[in-house]
Parts: structure tokens; C-alpha cells; sequence
């Protein structure tokens, strides 16, 4: 889906300038900005997705399962 007219960026464009961890040189906002509402909630999503993962990989080496003499 087109997200910034001006610039011709679609929403592939800017999730993938956020998921890079840059947002200016995809331009989008920099012309009209009527594309920024749109603009911050794909930032928003990329945020929430990226601590998903980030969440979801960290996993506590301290939790393994007992070994059999831990349970008598």
C-alpha cells in the first residue's frame, strides 16, 4: 500500500527503513506529512514487533528441567 504519496514509498519501504533502524533516508514525512500518522504507526508496530523477538529469545539458562535427584 502507498503510505507517502510524495515520495511514491509504500508501506514495504518504511517497515523496512524502521526494521533497519533508520527512518530518514526512506523520506517518508518529509514532504506534505500527511503520510506521518501512517508513518508512526508502522514505527509503532516495527517497535512492538522487535520486542516481541527480542522477548521471545531471551530465555533463562536457569530454567532447565530438574534432573532426577532434584526431585527426591
Amino acid at each position: 500500500m502507498i503510505v507517502c504519496s510524495c515520495h511514491g514509498l509504500t508501506d514495504r519501504d518504511v517497515r523496512h527503513a524502521f526494521g533497519e533502524g533508520v527512518a530518514d533516508p526512506c523520506l517518508a514525512g518529509s514532504g506534505c506529512g500527511n503520510c506521518l500518522p501512517l508513518v508512526d504507526a508502522i514505527a509503532h508496530e516495527v517497535r512492538q514487533q522487535r520486542r516481541a523477538g527480542d522477548e521471545a529469545t531471551r530465555s533463562p539458562q536457569s530454567q532447565t528441567a530438574p534432573s532426577d535427584d532434584s526431585r527426591r
